[in-house]
Protein backbone atom coordinates (compact mmCIF):
# COMPACT_ATOMS: atom_id res chain seq x y z
CA UNK A 1 0.00 0.00 0.00
CA UNK A 2 1.18 3.51 -0.67
CA UNK A 3 0.77 4.49 2.96
CA UNK A 4 2.46 4.56 6.33
CA UNK A 5 1.18 1.60 8.29
CA UNK A 6 1.72 3.42 11.59
CA UNK A 7 -0.67 6.26 10.74
CA UNK A 8 -4.13 4.91 10.08
CA UNK A 9 -5.51 8.29 9.02
CA UNK A 10 -2.96 8.31 6.20
CA UNK A 11 -4.13 5.01 4.71
CA UNK A 12 -5.50 4.58 1.24
CA UNK A 13 -9.05 3.35 0.83
CA UNK A 14 -8.37 -0.16 -0.43
CA UNK A 15 -10.97 -2.46 -1.95
CA UNK A 16 -11.11 -5.71 -0.02
CA UNK A 17 -10.02 -4.41 3.38
CA UNK A 18 -13.51 -5.21 4.73
CA UNK A 19 -13.84 -8.50 2.84
CA UNK A 20 -14.41 -11.35 5.26
CA UNK A 21 -12.11 -13.83 3.52
CA UNK A 22 -9.27 -11.32 3.18
CA UNK A 23 -9.64 -10.23 6.81
CA UNK A 24 -9.73 -13.88 7.94
CA UNK A 25 -6.46 -14.59 6.12
CA UNK A 26 -4.92 -11.49 7.75
CA UNK A 27 -6.02 -12.77 11.16
CA UNK A 28 -4.44 -16.15 10.45
CA UNK A 29 -1.20 -14.45 9.38
CA UNK A 30 -1.27 -12.34 12.54
CA UNK A 31 -1.89 -15.36 14.77
CA UNK A 32 1.02 -17.17 13.15
CA UNK A 33 3.26 -14.22 13.94
CA UNK A 34 3.92 -13.27 10.33
CA UNK A 35 5.43 -9.78 10.31
CA UNK A 36 3.85 -7.10 8.10
CA UNK A 37 7.32 -6.34 6.72
CA UNK A 38 7.58 -9.96 5.56
CA UNK A 39 4.22 -9.68 3.82
CA UNK A 40 5.35 -6.47 2.12
CA UNK A 41 8.52 -8.18 0.87
CA UNK A 42 6.46 -11.13 -0.37
CA UNK A 43 4.85 -8.77 -2.88
CA UNK A 44 8.25 -8.54 -4.61
CA UNK A 45 8.30 -12.33 -4.91
CA UNK A 46 4.91 -12.37 -6.61
CA UNK A 47 6.00 -9.48 -8.85
CA UNK A 48 9.07 -11.52 -9.90
CA UNK A 49 6.80 -14.43 -10.85
CA UNK A 50 4.58 -12.07 -12.83
CA UNK A 51 7.57 -10.42 -14.52
CA UNK A 52 9.04 -13.75 -15.58
CA UNK A 53 5.68 -14.77 -16.99
CA UNK A 54 5.38 -11.54 -18.94
CA UNK A 55 8.87 -12.00 -20.37
CA UNK A 56 7.96 -15.56 -21.41
CA UNK A 57 4.85 -14.22 -23.16
CA UNK A 58 6.93 -11.80 -25.18
CA UNK A 59 9.49 -14.37 -26.23
CA UNK A 60 7.10 -17.20 -27.10
CA UNK A 61 3.55 -15.84 -27.32
CA UNK A 62 1.39 -18.28 -29.23
CA UNK A 63 1.93 -21.57 -27.45
CA UNK A 64 2.18 -20.13 -23.93
CA UNK A 65 -0.47 -17.44 -23.54
CA UNK A 66 -3.33 -19.61 -22.29
CA UNK A 67 -1.13 -20.96 -19.49
CA UNK A 68 1.05 -17.97 -18.67
CA UNK A 69 -1.58 -15.23 -18.68
CA UNK A 70 -3.59 -16.80 -15.80
CA UNK A 71 -0.36 -17.25 -13.83
CA UNK A 72 0.58 -13.59 -14.33
CA UNK A 73 -2.93 -12.45 -13.38
CA UNK A 74 -2.72 -14.51 -10.18
CA UNK A 75 0.70 -13.04 -9.40
CA UNK A 76 -0.67 -9.50 -9.84
CA UNK A 77 -3.64 -10.30 -7.61
CA UNK A 78 -1.43 -11.74 -4.86
CA UNK A 79 0.92 -8.75 -5.13
CA UNK A 80 -2.08 -6.46 -4.54
CA UNK A 81 -3.42 -8.62 -1.71
CA UNK A 82 -0.05 -8.41 0.04
CA UNK A 83 -0.57 -4.66 0.05
CA UNK A 84 -3.84 -5.20 1.92
CA UNK A 85 -2.63 -7.88 4.30
CA UNK A 86 0.48 -5.98 5.42
CA UNK A 87 -1.68 -3.02 6.48
CA UNK A 88 -4.26 -5.20 8.23
CA UNK A 89 -1.60 -7.07 10.18
CA UNK A 90 0.33 -3.88 11.00
CA UNK A 91 -2.57 -1.66 12.05
CA UNK A 92 -5.54 -3.81 13.00
CA UNK A 93 -3.24 -6.62 14.12
CA UNK A 94 -1.02 -4.31 16.15
CA UNK A 95 2.25 -5.58 14.67
CA UNK A 96 3.40 -2.30 13.14
CA UNK A 97 7.12 -1.62 13.50
CA UNK A 98 9.22 1.55 13.46
CA UNK A 99 10.72 0.54 10.11
CA UNK A 100 7.33 -0.38 8.65
CA UNK A 101 7.07 2.77 6.56
CA UNK A 102 10.19 1.78 4.61
CA UNK A 103 9.07 -1.79 3.98
CA UNK A 104 5.63 -0.53 3.07
CA UNK A 105 7.03 1.72 0.33
CA UNK A 106 10.16 0.13 -1.09
CA UNK A 107 8.71 -3.26 -2.16
CA UNK A 108 5.86 -1.48 -3.93
CA UNK A 109 8.24 0.55 -6.06
CA UNK A 110 10.29 -2.55 -6.95
CA UNK A 111 7.12 -4.49 -7.81
CA UNK A 112 5.87 -1.68 -10.06
CA UNK A 113 9.13 -1.59 -12.01
CA UNK A 114 9.26 -5.38 -12.35
CA UNK A 115 5.70 -5.82 -13.58
CA UNK A 116 5.43 -2.76 -15.80
CA UNK A 117 8.92 -3.16 -17.19
CA UNK A 118 8.30 -6.80 -18.06
CA UNK A 119 4.90 -5.89 -19.54
CA UNK A 120 6.82 -3.90 -22.14
CA UNK A 121 8.65 -7.10 -23.08
CA UNK A 122 5.32 -8.93 -23.35
CA UNK A 123 4.28 -6.29 -25.89
CA UNK A 124 7.53 -6.46 -27.85
CA UNK A 125 10.47 -8.59 -26.76
CA UNK A 126 13.09 -6.10 -27.88
CA UNK A 127 14.69 -2.81 -26.84
CA UNK A 128 11.57 -0.84 -27.84
CA UNK A 129 9.37 -2.98 -25.63
CA UNK A 130 11.77 -2.75 -22.70
CA UNK A 131 11.95 1.04 -23.13
CA UNK A 132 8.15 1.37 -23.05
CA UNK A 133 7.91 -0.88 -20.01
CA UNK A 134 10.60 0.99 -18.09
CA UNK A 135 9.07 4.35 -19.07
CA UNK A 136 5.75 3.14 -17.66
CA UNK A 137 7.47 1.98 -14.48
CA UNK A 138 9.22 5.33 -14.07
CA UNK A 139 5.91 7.16 -14.43
CA UNK A 140 4.50 4.94 -11.68
CA UNK A 141 7.47 5.95 -9.53
CA UNK A 142 6.76 9.62 -10.28
CA UNK A 143 3.16 9.24 -9.10
CA UNK A 144 4.30 7.66 -5.83
CA UNK A 145 7.07 10.25 -5.39
CA UNK A 146 4.67 13.18 -5.69
CA UNK A 147 2.33 11.56 -3.19
CA UNK A 148 5.22 11.08 -0.74
CA UNK A 149 6.49 14.62 -1.38
CA UNK A 150 3.05 15.99 -0.62
CA UNK A 151 2.98 14.02 2.60
CA UNK A 152 6.32 15.43 3.73
CA UNK A 153 5.41 19.01 2.80
CA UNK A 154 1.78 19.17 3.92
CA UNK A 155 1.27 16.19 6.21
CA UNK A 156 -1.46 14.91 3.89
CA UNK A 157 -1.06 11.78 1.80
CA UNK A 158 -2.82 12.38 -1.53
CA UNK A 159 -3.93 9.07 -3.00
CA UNK A 160 -6.32 10.51 -5.55
CA UNK A 161 -5.84 10.46 -9.31
CA UNK A 162 -6.98 8.46 -12.30
CA UNK A 163 -3.86 6.25 -12.27
CA UNK A 164 -3.17 5.51 -8.63
CA UNK A 165 -1.51 2.15 -7.94
CA UNK A 166 -4.64 -0.06 -7.70
CA UNK A 167 -5.87 1.37 -11.00
CA UNK A 168 -2.48 0.79 -12.67
CA UNK A 169 -2.61 -2.87 -11.71
CA UNK A 170 -6.24 -3.14 -12.84
CA UNK A 171 -5.36 -1.64 -16.24
CA UNK A 172 -2.44 -4.05 -16.62
CA UNK A 173 -4.65 -6.99 -15.69
CA UNK A 174 -7.33 -5.85 -18.16
CA UNK A 175 -4.72 -5.54 -20.88
CA UNK A 176 -3.54 -9.08 -20.20
CA UNK A 177 -7.05 -10.50 -20.37
CA UNK A 178 -7.71 -8.66 -23.64
CA UNK A 179 -4.36 -9.80 -25.05
CA UNK A 180 -5.45 -13.44 -24.87
CA UNK A 181 -7.72 -12.67 -27.85
CA UNK A 182 -6.31 -9.45 -29.33
CA UNK A 183 -2.61 -10.28 -29.04
CA UNK A 184 0.30 -8.28 -27.56
CA UNK A 185 -1.05 -5.01 -28.98
CA UNK A 186 -3.56 -4.93 -26.09
CA UNK A 187 -0.70 -4.82 -23.60
CA UNK A 188 1.00 -2.00 -25.51
CA UNK A 189 -2.23 0.00 -25.47
CA UNK A 190 -2.67 -0.50 -21.73
CA UNK A 191 0.92 0.63 -21.04
CA UNK A 192 0.35 3.77 -23.09
CA UNK A 193 -2.85 4.38 -21.12
CA UNK A 194 -0.95 3.99 -17.85
CA UNK A 195 1.67 6.52 -18.94
CA UNK A 196 -0.96 9.08 -19.94
CA UNK A 197 -2.94 8.44 -16.75
CA UNK A 198 0.19 8.81 -14.62
CA UNK A 199 1.00 12.15 -16.26
CA UNK A 200 -2.51 13.40 -15.45
CA UNK A 201 -2.28 12.02 -11.91
CA UNK A 202 1.08 13.74 -11.35
CA UNK A 203 -0.47 17.03 -12.48
CA UNK A 204 -3.59 16.75 -10.32
CA UNK A 205 -1.65 15.69 -7.23
CA UNK A 206 0.84 18.52 -7.74
CA UNK A 207 -2.02 21.00 -8.02
CA UNK A 208 -3.48 19.71 -4.77
CA UNK A 209 -0.13 19.97 -2.98
CA UNK A 210 0.41 23.54 -4.20
CA UNK A 211 -3.09 24.50 -3.14
CA UNK A 212 -2.47 23.16 0.35
CA UNK A 213 0.86 24.95 0.63
CA UNK A 214 -0.59 28.26 -0.59
CA UNK A 215 -3.48 27.97 1.83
Amino acid sequence: METNPHHENQRREVFGRDNGIIVDIAIRLRNRGVEPNTISLASIGFAVVGAVGLAVLGSDWEPTRWIVIPVVLLAILLRCLCNVWDGLVAVEGGLGRADGAFFNEFPDRVADLLLLGAAGLAWRCDATGLLLGLATGMMALAVAYIRALGGSLTGEQIFSGIMAKPIRMAVLAAGLVASAWLGPVAIGICLAAVIIGCLITCATRSQRILALLRA
